[in-house]
């Protein structure tokens, strides 16, 4: 997906919200875990938020989604999930 059409899916919500758009980490290794992306997401959510967040999920984004909500509930709010499959 091409960063413009992402940009045009999140600016309605820009209008209403703070949007912060992230990726997992770059150079995971081999082997990394939807598990071990929900910890990295879990880990920034708590050293940048206070409360619980919102969050939006796509494709595989969607998949850790799911992940972070099963590991780690007191980080969200709440969750939509955009064509995304409960594994990958």
């Amino acid at each position: 997906m091409g960063w413009s059409f992402q940009v045009r899916q999140l600016r309605p919500l820009a209008r209403h919200y703070d949007v912060w758009w992230v990726q997992r980490r770059q150079g995971m290794a081999s082997g990394t875990t939807m598990a071990d992306i929900a910890g990295d997401y879990a880990v920034a959510l708590h050293h940048q938020f206070r409360d619980p967040v919102d969050i939006v999920g796509s494709s595989t984004g969607g998949s850790a989604a799911l992940q972070l909500a099963a590991d780690h509930p007191g980080a969200l709010r709440g969750m939509v999930l955009l064509s995304s499959a409960a594994r990958p």
